[in-house]
């Protein structure tokens, strides 16, 4: 079974809001109902205001099997506190605006806001979800995967958090 991901907003442009609003009044999740919650209450509107952008996860047959919604995170890296190589500062540079007034590197990143299945349809038709979800997310993301991975490797050699 295949799966393809919608951008709740481009679908909100291309079907209109009464039929967005029926896809996501069908997922449920037994497990966490602020999950259902979030889906169903808030991610249009925070889609429109720009807040967050949540991406519907549907089957062959038109059924809204899992979702997860993206938003962005502010990283702060004390790059006064510690020593980096002209290297690392210029890789550092490309992602990020220094702020010299408090030593600190400002970037932003991608941040997994919610994540879910749809518990109210077959457990077999669910389990391909998370194979849809890495690979998109790997296209979507590449380059702030790397960023997070960057970020971790700087900490363990630190022994520093962000």
């Amino acid at each position: 079974m295949s799966f393809f991901v919608l951008n709740i907003l481009d679908a909100l442009r291309d079907l209109g809001e009464e039929i967005v609003t029926g896809l996501i009044s069908t997922f449920k999740c037994a497990l966490n109902a602020e999950i259902q919650d979030f889906l169903q209450n808030n991610a249009i509107n925070f889609a429109k205001k720009k807040i967050s952008v949540t991406y519907l996860v549907i089957n062959q047959s038109n059924e809204l099997v899992a979702y997860f919604t993206v938003t962005h995170k502010p990283v702060l890296i004390p790059t006064g506190e510690l020593e980096f190589s002209k290297t690392q500062r210029k890789r550092l540079e490309r992602f990020s605006v220094f702020k010299s007034e408090n030593g600190e590197h400002h970037a932003s990143a991608f941040l997994i806001a919610q994540f879910g299945k749809n518990t109210g349809l077959e457990a077999e038709k669910t389990y391909q979800v998370i194979f849809s979800w890495i690979s998109h997310l790997q296209n979507f993301a590449i380059f702030n995967i790397s960023l997070v991975v960057g970020l971790f490797s700087w900490n363990a050699k630190t022994k520093k958090s962000c």
